[in-house]
């Protein structure tokens, strides 16, 4: 076995680039929280009565309902066991009349 040239190891990492992914990371973060406020601010200020509205509404409830697994903020009942129904029972508060089954989780 014959050495051609003796290994050299590098003395600074060339790729990936840490600070220029680190800064797009962070200017997609922001920008993509920023889509999100707008976004919500526009939803919120149209009208509930439009037809339009009322149309998404009832679609994206009808998908929140067909992917259960998918609930937001661990709102599904299988998440520790128990529904925040049951919780909300336990827990002794009177305002037990607000919480509704789509906040429970159940069908």
């Amino acid at each position: 076995m014959k050495v051609l040239d003796v290994a050299v190891l590098p003395t600074k990492r060339s790729f990936p680039p840490r600070l220029l992914i680190m800064i797009l990371g962070m200017l997609l973060g922001l920008a993509a929280a920023m889509t999100w406020v707008i976004t919500k601010t526009k939803w919120d200020a149209v009208d509930a009565g439009n037809p339009r509205k009322v149309l998404a509404t009832e679609v994206f409830t009808t998908m929140r309902a067909s992917f259960p697994q998918f609930s937001g903020n661990g709102r599904n009942a299988h998440s520790n066991g128990r529904s925040r129904r049951s919780w909300w029972k336990k827990s002794g508060n009177e305002n037990e009349e607000k919480l509704t089954d789509e906040d429970s989780g159940a069908k």
